[in-house]
C-alpha cells in the first residue's frame, strides 16, 4: 500500500439476497484528498459509503484504512468522521458540547477538549454561537456543527452521505464554499456523497461516478467533463446530446440517421463507429468552418438569468439542447437554425462493448 493512500477499496463488493447493490470495486484514496461519489438515485453510491462506514459488510473483497483491513470493524473501531443529511445533532446540547460530544467519548482530557473544541469553533466560525441550541441555528449552521463535531477528533476521513440536500440553493452554494474553505484549510481526506453534478465539480479533487450498481468513470472534474471516458459520463457529467455516428475509411464524419453532409475527422480518427456527444454551451448556432452541423427546429427556451437554454429537434436527433446568452436570444419556438458543433469542443467516443462489472483504478490524481 502506498504511503499517501489513507484508503484502499480491493474489489468490494456487496449483494442482498443474491441481488447485486455493488459491482466489484477497487480504487485508491489519498491522504488530503476530497474525492466524491456522484450519481442518481439507485447507483450504489450509498451503498459504497456505508461499506466504507462500516454500517454494512461486503459481501466480498477488503476495505483498508491505513494497511489495516477494516472489513469487518463496527463504525465505532474505525476511525472516520460521519455527517448526515440531517446532522444528528443532540437538540438539548449546546453547539460547544454537539462538538465535544466525541471527545468525551474517546476520553480526552478536560483541557484538551476545551481547546480543541475552541479550534473547532473558530474554523467554522461559530464562536459567538457556541451556547446556543441547535434550533437556535440556521440550517446552515448545523451544518457547521455537525462538521465540527465529525472533525474534532481527527478522524482519518470525513465521510459526508448528500449533506446539502435539505438546504435551499442560495444556502447550499454557501455550504459548498465553507465546506471547500475547511477542507483546504486541515487537508483531512473527504468522501462526499452527492447527486448534484454541479457540486461535485465545485468540491471535489475527484470524482467517482457511479451507475447501475458501478464505479464507472474516475478522475479530476475538469477531465471527465471534457473527456468523459463512456456514454453515461458524457450525458450525466457533462450533460451532452449524444448521436450515433461513424467515419468512414477516408477518415470523413457523418451522423449515422442521415443529415447533411460529411465532414473531414480530426488526424488520427480511426474509421469505426462513434458517440458524438455534444455539450449545451459547446453548441455554436451557425456555421463554423469544418465543424458538423446539424439542422434543426427551436421547439422551446428556459431562460436562466444571463442564460437561455434552446431545445432544438435536429434532423437527427431530438432534444438537443444549446446554451446561449440572453441577450442574444432573438429565437423563437418554429425557427430553423443550423447548430455546429467546433470539433476542439465535440465529445468523440469510440462504440466498444463493455466486457466487465468490475472497476479498478489506481489512485493517480
Amino acid at each position: 500500500m502506498n504511503d499517501d493512500h489513507v484508503l484502499v477499496l480491493d474489489a468490494v463488493a456487496k449483494s442482498y439476497a443474491g441481488v447485486l447493490a455493488l459491482a466489484p470495486t477497487s480504487f485508491a484514496i489519498e491522504k488530503g484528498e476530497f474525492l466524491t461519489l456522484l450519481g442518481p438515485s439507485g447507483s450504489g453510491k450509498s451503498t459504497l459509503l456505508k461499506l466504507i462506514a462500516g454500517f454494512e459488510t461486503p459481501t466480498s473483497g477488503a476495505i483498508l484504512l491505513r494497511s489495516l483491513d477494516i472489513s469487518g470493524l463496527s463504525p465505532a473501531q474505525r476511525q472516520l468522521g460521519m455527517v448526515f443529511q440531517s446532522y444528528s445533532l443532540f437538540p438539548h446540547l449546546t453547539v460547544a458540547k454537539n462538538i465535544e460530544y466525541g471527545l468525551k467519548r474517546r476520553k480526552w482530557s478536560a483541557e484538551r477538549r476545551r481547546a480543541r473544541v475552541a479550534e473547532m469553533l473558530a474554523i467554522v466560525k461559530l464562536e459567538h454561537r457556541a451556547n446556543a441550541l441547535p434550533a437556535e441555528l440556521s440550517g446552515g449552521q448545523q451544518q457547521r456543527v455537525a462538521v465540527a463535531r465529525a472533525l474534532a477528533y481527527d478522524p482519518d476521513v470525513l465521510l459526508m452521505d448528500e449533506p446539502l440536500g435539505a438546504l435551499d440553493r442560495t444556502l447550499r452554494l454557501e455550504m459548498e464554499s465553507e465546506i471547500k474553505r475547511i477542507h483546504g484549510q486541515l487537508g483531512t481526506t473527504f468522501i462526499y456523497v452527492t447527486h448534484d453534478q454541479q457540486e461535485a465539480m465545485h468540491l471535489s479533487t475527484r470524482i467517482a461516478i457511479m451507475n447501475n450498481s458501478q464505479v464507472v468513470a474516475l478522475g479530476r472534474p475538469d477531465d471527465l467533463f471534457r473527456n468523459p471516458p463512456n456514454v453515461f459520463t458524457a450525458e450525466f457529467f457533462s450533460d451532452a446530446t449524444t448521436v450515433a455516428a461513424e467515419v468512414d475509411d477516408r477518415t470523413r464524419f457523418r451522423f449515422e440517421a442521415g443529415g447533411d453532409g460529411s465532414w473531414a475527422a480530426p488526424a488520427g480518427t480511426a474509421p469505426g463507429r462513434y458517440t458524438f456527444g455534444i455539450r449545451p454551451r459547446a453548441a455554436r448556432l451557425g456555421i463554423v468552418e469544418g465543424a458538423p452541423v446539424l439542422r434543426g427546429t427551436i421547439t422551446s427556451s428556459m431562460l436562466f438569468g444571463d442564460e437561455v437554454r434552446l431545445f432544438i429537434d435536429a434532423d437527427v436527433v431530438s432534444g438537443l439542447r444549446v446554451v446561449i446568452p440572453s441577450r442574444a436570444n432573438t429565437f423563437a419556438p418554429g425557427d430553423r437554425v443550423d447548430v455546429s458543433i467546433p470539433w476542439e469542443d465535440a465529445i468523440l467516443l469510440p462504440n466498444a462493448p463493455v466486457t466487465s462489472r468490475a472497476f479498478h483504478a489506481g489512485a493517480t490524481r
